[in-house]
């Protein structure tokens, strides 16, 4: 099995998320991160436990490893926004496991979209596993940049009911232009009292930088984002008559007893300004 481009994200956040479980002080806990990294190829050593010594860390494990304290805070940050949802929609799921790992209330139904290379990796290693699904699960092979909103239909996506967006490690790998599209079609598939949670594409700046940085943690993460300008994703939510709201990713990690960036591994942090999250809810 293996996982081209954009999909490898998804491991390395796979990994980030075992990172997390193995923590004392963990923020979430997937039992089924590991299964991934052990099962699918990497063309970098992913970390799936937390160090004893970090006393002794190359730059790429540094790196990899203040990605998953990052992944860890973003992880629990969008749990929570799951609590009590009927019907969640989890756009590009990845190796996404809260189907199987969170609390449900009766009756609830988790859609997750992707791509079917992904789906097919993510449903070998779970079946391996014996995970079973704590909700109604339905898996949607389809490319968030065309049309992916007449498969879900398909799906059985109830457009009458209230309905849980989950944007999560995505907006980043879509053109702005892209962005704006998706904004409008969830929009239009949104009852009154939907909900979406987002984590915001950022600008990341100088482009040298970003490449100089993936190829120390030896990912060219350069070559699968768009970091450039775009329109401010809680202001195009506004325009479509949602309630919306930027949460900084320092406020995040407050909530939740930590620092954005591991203290022990940097001295300052090191990150993209605007980095977070928006919230918004369809009246």
């Amino acid at each position: 099995m293996s996982l081209p481009g954009v999909a490898f994200t998804a491991l390395a956040a796979a990994a980030a998320r075992a990172v997390e479980t193995s923590r004392a002080d963990r923020l979430v806990e997937d039992p089924f991160a590991a299964a991934f990294v052990a099962a699918v190829p990497s063309p970098v050593p992913l970390p799936t436990r937390w160090p004893d010594d970090l006393g002794t860390l190359t730059d790429q494990q540094t790196l990899l490893l203040l990605g998953a304290h990052y992944v860890g805070l973003r992880t629990r940050f969008f749990d929570d926004a799951l609590r009590d949802a009927h019907q969640v929609v989890l756009l590009a799921a990845g190796l996404d496991t809260r189907a199987f790992r969170l609390a449900w209330p009766a009756g609830a139904t988790v859609f997750e979209l992707d791509r079917p290379d992904v789906l097919a990796v993510k449903s070998s290693v779970l079946t391996a596993a014996d995970a079973r699904a704590r909700c109604t699960r339905v898996t949607v092979a389809t490319d968030l940049a065309g049309d992916w909103t007449a498969p879900l239909l398909a799906a059985g996506f109830d457009r009458a009911a209230p309905t849980t967006w989950i944007a999560e490690g995505l907006l980043q790998y879509l053109s702005p232009e892209a962005e704006q599209d998706l904004v409008t079609a969830v929009d239009r598939l949104s009852a009154p009292g939907s909900a979406l949670a987002a984590e915001r594409a950022l600008d990341l700046g100088d482009p040298r930088h970003l490449r100089a940085g993936g190829e120390r943690a030896g990912i060219r993460i350069d070559r699968l984002v768009h970091g450039g300008p775009r329109a401010d994703l809680a202001g195009l939510l506004r325009e479509h008559g949602w309630t919306a709201r930027d949460v900084p990713v320092d406020d995040v990690a407050a909530r939740y007893g930590r620092t954005l960036v591991h203290p022990d591994l940097v001295r300052a942090p090191h990150r993209p300004t605007q980095a977070g999250f928006t919230t918004a809810t369809k009246g």
